[in-house]
């Protein structure tokens, strides 16, 4: 088994290749018919212990380092949502900035053929220094195309009290898009179905395609 530095099914799928894809002292957190995501304890140097994110393609049996969760200001926080689609592997990781003051997020799909990162986006590009900002619903084309719901806190006019607003992004090869955008989009209704994705906003179903991962 090789192991190398460098999902849409749910947590509760299972995976069907057992004897491929096994790495000692881990937990498989996601499974499809193609590959298998996993999480196993590490510790980066000089004594910070992870929570280490690898993905693996059955028919390569190769495993990729996704990405590590640890101590806030230093790792990503968490990683969620998660995904598996085809031989993708796609998530949202959260993190604070040094200061601590703000809550940021950013989402990434990886080819576990090749352990090539295909998309690497903050989850929101325009939020002010007032702003924080997680990503709430996220789905995966199985050609490598992501889709986020991400939700915007802004503190800017009233410190204690956040105005909350919600917009869905995509990416794929066409680049990146705002799809739509305002307080009234429902933070877990984004749903994929073929290259269709669609959400909710006002209690009225919106959609839109979503193309294959981008080249380059």
């Amino acid at each position: 088994m090789a192991l190398a530095g460098g999902l849409s099914a749910r947590p509760a799928e299972r995976a069907e290749a057992h004897h491929v894809c096994q790495l000692s002292g881990s937990r498989t957190v996601l499974g499809n018919r193609n590959a298998r995501m996993v999480t196993r304890a590490a510790t980066v140097a000089p004594r910070y212990r992870v929570t280490r994110y690898y993905g693996c393609r059955y028919r390569t049996n190769r495993f990729f380092r996704l990405v590590d969760v640890g101590e806030p200001g230093l790792f990503s926080d968490r990683v969620e949502p998660r995904r598996l689609a085809g031989v993708f592997a796609g998530f949202a990781g959260a993190y604070q900035e040094p200061a601590g003051e703000q809550q940021l997020a950013y989402v990434r799909a990886v080819d576990l053929r090749s352990g090539r990162v295909r998309v690497r986006e903050q989850a929101l590009v325009d939020a002010g220094p007032s702003d924080s900002y997680r990503v709430s619903d996220l789905e995966l084309r199985y050609t490598g195309g992501l889709a986020w719901i991400v939700e915007r806190r802004s503190f800017a006019q009233a410190p204690g009290s956040p105005v909350i607003t919600y917009e869905v992004h995509k990416v794929d090869r066409g680049g990146r898009q705002r799809l739509d955008a305002g307080p009234d989009i429902d933070p877990a209704s984004l749903t994929l179905s073929g290259a269709t994705i669609s959400w909710r906003r006002g209690g009225v179903t919106r959609t839109a395609i979503l193309g294959s991962a981008r080249s380059g």
